[in-house]
């Protein structure tokens, strides 16, 4: 009698375990896919900047004509004014 309940407890807790690893291994692929779904590359380093790309107004390196760096949202926009 006492050995097979030593048995059960043993089986119960080697389940436990199994579970457990079974769990973080899943975890650990969803967050693979999501991190795979939601991957955003950084724009690559460029001297000519476009439109709506961000820009620093102390250094405009806004490329077209009539774009500009904006102070307010530091992005480039177009500038109408002179």
């Amino acid at each position: 009698m006492k050995t097979s309940v030593v048995f059960v407890i043993a089986g119960l807790a080697l389940l436990s375990v199994v579970c457990y690893a079974s769990e973080l291994k899943e975890q650990s692929s969803v967050n693979e896919v999501l991190s795979t779904i939601f991957h955003f590359e950084q724009p690559e380093e460029r001297g000519c900047l476009e439109f709506w790309w961000k820009c620093n107004p102390n250094d405009d390196k806004c490329c077209r004509p009539k774009l500009k760096c904006s102070k307010l949202f530091k992005l480039c926009n177009f500038s109408f004014g002179k």
